[in-house]
């Protein structure tokens, strides 16, 4: 749900995006996006103020859509226009949008994480963040400076804003694949894997704006054990 408007949406095995509007305290629906199609949506994401939502697929696609004002004699409405398609070579696990709404980032079967960043009006992308295995999640820090990918080769890899471009900065690895990298506050990042304890990690040294992470900084804290 994006932070500044009262919407959500529904995706489901039906090949069908539903936008949902709060009105008067109820949910009604309001848009029905793309079906129906042969793929189904396995993941969707706001940008912050609810401009775009991109939508993950297991049909090799992701979908960028932008709400816009369209003009008519009588007065102002508002639609969702398809902005950009995106191909990939295998599934499309996750999409995530940053908090500032200058980046979205897809997870993907074909062993890439891609970050796209606004650039004239049109949305670019700005790094491919290469895994020798399929990327399952991908998410940004809060304050958007940071993103942390988690792979099936066994690794989850830390990336920062240098000079404005995106680049690796630590890698964490083990022998078991990893499903699920997120950050929590203060540069805390959880991971989780199958068949292993899910782990909680953070930046050894807090004096800097995470942009310097490297291995032997970052402090192993938690380990929850399966019942």
């Amino acid at each position: 749900m994006p932070a500044s408007a009262p919407m959500a949406n529904t995706a489901s095995g039906d090949n069908y995006v539903r936008l949902w509007e709060s009105e008067g305290g109820q949910w009604r629906e309001k848009v029905i996006l793309d079906g129906p199609c042969v793929w189904v949506m396995v993941e969707t994401s706001f940008s912050p103020d609810g401009k775009y939502l991109v939508i993950a697929s297991n049909n090799n696609l992701a979908k960028l859509w932008e709400r816009v004002d369209v003009q008519s004699e009588e007065n102002v409405t508002q639609q969702w226009q398809e902005k950009l398609t995106i191909q990939y070579d295998d599934v499309v696990n996750y999409v995530h949008f940053s908090s500032d709404g200058k980046h979205f980032v897809t997870a993907s079967d074909d062993k890439t994480a891609k970050i796209f960043g606004l650039v004239g009006g049109n949305w670019q992308v700005k790094a491919t963040i290469r895994h020798s295995g399929p990327v399952t999640n991908a998410n940004f820090s809060r304050n958007g400076k940071l993103l942390v990918t988690a792979s099936c080769d066994g690794t989850a890899k830390i990336c920062g804003l240098v000079g404005g471009k995106w680049q690796v900065k630590a890698t964490i690895r083990q022998t078991k694949a990893w499903t699920n990298a997120i950050f929590g506050p203060d540069y805390q990042i959880v991971t989780a894997s199958s068949d292993n304890p899910a782990k909680i990690w953070m930046l050894k040294n807090k004096e800097n704006d995470g942009n310097s992470w490297i291995r032997n900084k970052l402090l192993k804290k938690l380990k929850i054990k399966k019942k």
